[in-house]
Protein backbone atom coordinates (compact mmCIF):
# COMPACT_ATOMS: atom_id res chain seq x y z
CA UNK A 1 0.00 0.00 0.00
CA UNK A 2 1.50 3.54 -0.92
CA UNK A 3 1.64 6.44 1.40
CA UNK A 4 -0.86 8.17 0.15
CA UNK A 5 -3.19 5.63 0.22
CA UNK A 6 -2.65 4.72 3.54
CA UNK A 7 -2.92 8.56 4.80
CA UNK A 8 -6.05 8.73 2.91
CA UNK A 9 -7.36 5.23 4.62
CA UNK A 10 -6.00 5.89 7.79
CA UNK A 11 -6.12 9.72 8.49
CA UNK A 12 -5.90 9.60 12.68
CA UNK A 13 -3.27 7.33 12.39
CA UNK A 14 -1.58 9.61 10.01
CA UNK A 15 -2.42 12.60 12.26
CA UNK A 16 -1.52 11.07 15.41
CA UNK A 17 1.94 10.16 13.67
CA UNK A 18 2.62 13.47 12.70
CA UNK A 19 1.40 15.18 16.15
CA UNK A 20 3.73 12.98 17.73
CA UNK A 21 6.86 13.64 15.59
CA UNK A 22 6.00 17.53 15.88
CA UNK A 23 5.75 17.46 19.82
CA UNK A 24 8.94 15.53 20.20
CA UNK A 25 10.75 17.73 17.84
CA UNK A 26 9.60 21.00 19.54
CA UNK A 27 10.23 19.59 23.25
CA UNK A 28 13.89 18.16 21.92
CA UNK A 29 14.59 22.00 21.08
CA UNK A 30 13.13 23.28 24.09
CA UNK A 31 10.28 24.74 22.67
CA UNK A 32 8.08 23.58 25.96
CA UNK A 33 4.80 25.61 25.19
CA UNK A 34 4.82 24.94 21.52
CA UNK A 35 5.00 21.47 22.05
CA UNK A 36 2.65 21.43 24.65
CA UNK A 37 -0.17 23.29 22.14
CA UNK A 38 0.61 20.79 19.15
CA UNK A 39 -0.06 18.16 21.43
CA UNK A 40 -3.15 19.43 22.50
CA UNK A 41 -4.77 20.52 18.86
CA UNK A 42 -3.98 17.51 17.69
CA UNK A 43 -5.26 15.78 20.94
CA UNK A 44 -8.51 17.26 20.96
CA UNK A 45 -8.60 16.72 17.41
CA UNK A 46 -8.50 12.87 17.83
CA UNK A 47 -10.81 13.40 21.21
CA UNK A 48 -13.37 14.78 18.53
CA UNK A 49 -12.91 12.38 15.93
CA UNK A 50 -13.29 9.33 18.36
CA UNK A 51 -15.87 10.36 20.34
CA UNK A 52 -17.84 11.14 16.55
CA UNK A 53 -17.27 8.12 15.98
CA UNK A 54 -18.05 6.18 19.40
CA UNK A 55 -21.26 7.41 19.44
CA UNK A 56 -22.28 6.56 16.21
CA UNK A 57 -21.05 2.68 17.30
CA UNK A 58 -23.09 3.48 20.72
CA UNK A 59 -26.05 4.11 18.61
CA UNK A 60 -25.95 0.81 16.68
CA UNK A 61 -25.90 -0.67 19.75
CA UNK A 62 -21.93 -1.84 19.41
CA UNK A 63 -19.85 -1.25 22.46
CA UNK A 64 -15.86 -1.24 22.20
CA UNK A 65 -12.63 -0.14 23.88
CA UNK A 66 -13.21 3.40 21.94
CA UNK A 67 -15.12 4.53 25.44
CA UNK A 68 -11.92 3.67 27.74
CA UNK A 69 -9.60 4.87 25.41
CA UNK A 70 -11.54 7.95 25.20
CA UNK A 71 -11.38 7.99 29.11
CA UNK A 72 -7.75 7.63 29.20
CA UNK A 73 -7.10 10.42 26.30
CA UNK A 74 -9.30 12.44 28.02
CA UNK A 75 -7.54 11.43 31.65
CA UNK A 76 -3.58 12.07 30.44
CA UNK A 77 -4.96 15.16 28.79
CA UNK A 78 -6.27 16.79 32.00
CA UNK A 79 -3.23 15.78 34.06
CA UNK A 80 -0.60 17.27 31.62
CA UNK A 81 0.59 13.73 29.94
CA UNK A 82 0.07 14.81 26.53
CA UNK A 83 2.71 12.38 25.26
CA UNK A 84 0.93 9.28 26.86
CA UNK A 85 -2.27 10.47 24.93
CA UNK A 86 -0.76 10.72 21.73
CA UNK A 87 0.57 7.05 22.73
CA UNK A 88 -3.00 6.03 23.59
CA UNK A 89 -4.17 7.70 20.13
CA UNK A 90 -1.82 6.39 18.16
CA UNK A 91 -2.38 2.58 19.56
CA UNK A 92 -6.08 3.02 19.15
CA UNK A 93 -5.41 4.44 15.52
CA UNK A 94 -2.45 1.73 14.63
CA UNK A 95 -5.08 -1.22 16.23
CA UNK A 96 -7.35 -0.45 13.98
CA UNK A 97 -5.24 -0.48 10.93
CA UNK A 98 -3.84 -3.88 11.84
CA UNK A 99 -7.52 -4.96 12.57
CA UNK A 100 -8.13 -4.07 8.38
CA UNK A 101 -4.78 -5.52 7.29
CA UNK A 102 -5.24 -8.82 9.08
CA UNK A 103 -8.82 -8.79 7.58
CA UNK A 104 -7.60 -8.57 3.75
CA UNK A 105 -5.31 -10.98 4.47
CA UNK A 106 -7.45 -13.29 6.15
CA UNK A 107 -9.86 -12.70 3.22
CA UNK A 108 -7.64 -13.09 -0.06
CA UNK A 109 -6.02 -15.85 2.04
CA UNK A 110 -9.56 -18.02 2.26
CA UNK A 111 -10.54 -16.82 -1.18
CA UNK A 112 -7.18 -18.66 -2.83
CA UNK A 113 -8.63 -22.21 -0.69
CA UNK A 114 -11.93 -22.11 -1.93
CA UNK A 115 -10.70 -21.40 -5.81
CA UNK A 116 -11.50 -23.78 -7.96
CA UNK A 117 -8.46 -25.78 -8.90
CA UNK A 118 -7.50 -27.29 -12.41
CA UNK A 119 -8.24 -30.72 -11.86
CA UNK A 120 -8.49 -33.32 -9.78
CA UNK A 121 -5.94 -34.13 -7.44
CA UNK A 122 -2.76 -35.70 -8.16
CA UNK A 123 -0.64 -38.66 -6.53
CA UNK A 124 2.51 -38.40 -6.11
Amino acid sequence: MKLGQLIRRYPLLAAAVIALLATGAAALAGMDAASRWIAWIAIAGAVLWIGAGMVKDLLRGHYGLDILALVAIIACLLVGEYLASLIIVLMLSGGEALEDFAQRRATSGSALLTAPTAGPPRRG
